[in-house]
């Protein structure tokens, strides 16, 4: 099984089925305690933006510390995608999903949020079932604390004692070794139903807070609600984006008990827990829900990624807490209900290759590009575009087909597109619309799948004395040709990657004055891969750095003018109000490289962020807006679906992202996470949080407020922060639709040329 497949195998194991405070009103021991708020404004309507109940899978629960239930799709964030060796498979026994493990160890994480009483007695407990393995070592955060024995096909549950100074706040380890177990064997070690990690019951066996023990039916006064029922103490901690200024709302009773106290707490990283409110139920509170909402207070911009706990502190012996239809509100503006926008009757898609958004004037760079920046002022600048994979075949793949480099498999350099995979050209020939496509990048050649379904497709090779505007200069004339028709035009120009173009007269005008070095334009491609190898073939200094960025400027001056000209032939033809027009780049260029356009070599965020410009319709400007600039995450699968929505045509069920000229009335989502991948290699963002990895190694988060470039791993002091995106990633790589064989591109002579002269 590769490195994917094991984890997508453990994604199906778990699925189954300071901030400023509110004033409270104070009460005794100086808690606050829960109010009714006030009804909502009538100009602003609360949204849901987390519902505790129907997004219970992004919970954890605890009682006496925390609970991994590994037959639970909660799991996910415990086990995480660092993977030892074979992984449990799921399996279904007494009305359970347990864990069947085959390996020789397994590796799981927890949070406490709060430490034990160092005086009381903490363990580790597990339900098990005995396979072939004999007994179980523990370990806690490295430290072995003791052994599990193990009895074949008996099911029971065991406990080991822990020194309670062993546990920290924050993220802990715990690790099973498997004791008994031949090397390389496949049988079942054994079977696990959940594991505990805390303080010891008072009496009795431990009490497991599973999903089937803690969602529940109540009925309460005749009303009956959905509700999570807790033991206390315990807990259910939900993970998300919560909003500045938002509410939590829940309605709270007791079962089987006359008295008990619950609270509501505010968790964020490197923050104390914070108490939003504290109630307390008696013998006179049996009869109704009592409803409590909580605000949670300025959590700083539009909001942070924090975790809301649902706290049973006491209850009556035998009892619980319920917490009935618990979620958290926030306010929406009031707007009126945005109309449809028209579709229109053209699209054309610009792509530069190897452009930085950083340098741009667009973006606050000390690059100007004129005609880039007259279309933006029509349209919508992105400032946060995000590539799908820095391999720039699989970024433009991401674009024509709506799906992650994983699922349409231009995941390297050595994959073709596969013919099983759907493109914005099919949609657009089912929709009666004509599509053209022309590439100067040769790895978006014909030998690499990128011509199916174009009724024209041209690939100008940069080889040789080919120029690097012939692609723009075929484009008008096709579009002079079908200036009657519906049409979709996209162009994959060379924009800053070498070879490029530039006359004797150009380069004696360039920097450096008197340049003796090796930078050729047109084999400069060739020279720098060979300047990059480990040893350098080539010698690379500061005069060579300085001429390379002289002929990249050159380059995006001359396919700005050339963008200037594709915008006057839609004006000559009188197809410039009814046509959109999109402009963005592969992906990006490392400025800060030694030795720049190692494309597809990292998966850092330099050579993600992408500049995206968006012009659309005249028609569709009036709602949307010109001149308008969009902070928000957005990606390069956000691009097939505006293709397709502008020309209003219904985009394949396969195809993820949004329709971004669709979406602008609302507003964008500045809580979503995007996923890029390189190989087998990850990358999520999520706000200011990036999670990159591989399987099998631990990943590292980082976090994009606190420092620009991602160089620190944050996991120890970001331990929510950790625990959500660590769920982002496997709910990211489980909704991907299956891979598609690998289909390797046959080279004939002119594309290993073209190749070469790109320096592959």
């Amino acid at each position: 099984m590769n490195a994917r497949g094991a984890l997508l195998a453990l994604a199906l194991l778990v699925c189954a089925g300071c901030p400023k405070k509110p004033d409270p009103t104070a009460t005794r021991g100086g808690a606050p305690t829960a109010t009714s708020a006030p009804a909502a404004p009538t100009d602003v309507q609360p949204v849901v933006t987390m519902d505790l109940l129907a997004g219970f899978d992004d919970c954890v629960t605890g009682h006496h510390g925390p609970l991994v239930d590994l037959g639970d799709r909660t799991a996910r964030a415990s086990v995480g995608p660092r993977l030892r060796g074979a992984m449990p498979q799921p399996i279904e026994r007494d009305g359970a999903t347990w864990a069947r493990v085959t390996g020789r160890s397994l590796a799981l994480s927890f949070i406490l949020d709060a430490l034990p009483d160092p005086a009381a007695d903490a363990v580790v407990v597990a339900r098990l079932r005995g396979g072939s393995a004999r007994s179980i070592t523990v370990h806690v955060n490295d430290k072995p604390i003791g052994t599990m024995p193990l009895t074949k096909g008996e099911v029971k549950i065991e406990t080991v004692r822990l020194d309670a100074s062993m546990l920290t706040l924050g993220t802990n380890q715990l690790a099973l070794y498997f004791n008994g177990v031949g090397r390389g064997s496949t049988d079942e070690v054994a079977e696990i139903d959940w594991v505990h990690v805390g303080a010891a019951p008072a009496e009795g066996a431990y009490a497991a807070p599973t999903r089937q023990s803690a969602i529940v039916s109540a009925t309460v006064g005749a009303v009956p609600k959905r509700a999570l029922s807790l033991r206390a103490p315990g807990y259910a901690r939900c993970t998300g984006v919560l909003p500045s200024g938002g509410t939590v709302e829940t309605s709270v009773a007791l079962a089987g008990a006359t008295d008990g106290e619950l609270e509501v707490r505010l968790l964020r990283d490197r923050m104390p827990p914070a108490t939003l409110g504290t109630v307390r139920l008696g013998p006179a509170d049996a009869g109704a829900w009592k409803t409590v909402r909580l605000p949670l207070g300025d959590l700083g911009g539009k909001g942070s990624l924090a975790a809301i706990s649902l706290v049973a502190k006491s209850v009556t012996k035998g009892g619980r807490v319920l917490f009935a239809e618990p979620r958290v509100l926030g306010a929406a503006p009031p707007s009126a209900p945005a109309a449809a926008i028209p579709a229109g009757r053209g699209v054309v898609l610009v792509v530069l290759g190897a452009v930085s958004p950083r340098g741009l004037s667009l973006y606050g760079g000390p690059r100007a590009l004129p005609e880039l920046a007259a279309l933006a002022a029509k349209g919508v600048t992105f400032e946060a575009q995000r590539a799908t994979t820095t391999v720039p075949a699989g970024a433009m793949a991401s674009m024509l087909t709506g799906l992650e480099a994983l699922a349409h498999g231009v995941s390297d350099y050595d994959r073709k597109l596969a013919a099983s995979v759907t493109t914005v050209a099919d949609a657009a020939r089912q929709g009666g619309v004509v599509a053209a496509m022309f590439t100067a990048n040769p790895l978006t050649g014909a030998a690499f799948g990128f011509d199916r379904s174009w009724e024209t497709f041209e690939m100008r090779p940069p080889e040789g004395d080919a120029s690097a505007m012939a692609v723009f200069d075929r484009a008008i004339a096709w579009l002079e040709a079908h200036k009657s028709e519906r049409f979709l035009v996209v162009v994959h120009a060379r924009g800053g990657h070498p070879p490029w173009d530039a006359t004797a007269d150009e380069l004696k005008a360039l920097a450096p004055p008197g340049y003796t070095g090796n930078i050729d334009p047109k084999h400069a491609a060739e020279l720098l891969a060979k300047a990059r190898r480990v040893p350098p073939v080539l010698r690379f200094g500061d005069q060579d750095r300085a001429r390379t960025w002289a002929l990249y400027d050159t380059a995006l001056q001359a396919h700005d003018a050339a963008l200037g000209r594709l915008m006057a032939q839609l004006k000559a033809s009188g197809r410039d109000a009814d046509t959109s027009v999109i402009v963005t780049s592969d992906v990006s260029v490392d400025e800060a490289a030694h030795v720049p356009f190692g494309d597809g070599e990292t998966l850092d965020e330099g050579p993600l962020r992408v500049p995206l410009v968006v012009r659309p319709t005249a028609e569709a400007r009036e709602g949307a807006g010109s001149g308008r600039r969009v902070g928000a995450a957005t990606s390069g699968l956000d691009v097939a679906r505006t293709m397709l929505g502008a020309l209003g045509l219904a985009p394949p069920s396969a195809f993820g992202g949004i329709d971004l000229v669709q979406a602008l009335p609302r507003g964008a989502d500045d809580a979503r996470p995007l996923l890029a991948t390189l190989g087998e290699r990850y990358s999520l963002l999520w706000g200011s949080f990036i999670l990159t990895g591989t399987p099998g190694k631990d990943p590292r988060l980082c976090n994009l407020s606190l420092e620009p470039v991602c160089t620190t791993d944050v996991r120890a002091t970001h331990p929510l922060a950790t625990e959500a995106t660590t769920r982002e990633v496997w709910d990211a790589l489980e909704k991907l639709p299956p891979r598609p064989p690998r289909e390797v591109p046959t080279l004939d002579a002119a594309a290993a040329a073209a190749l070469k002269a790109w320096g592959r």
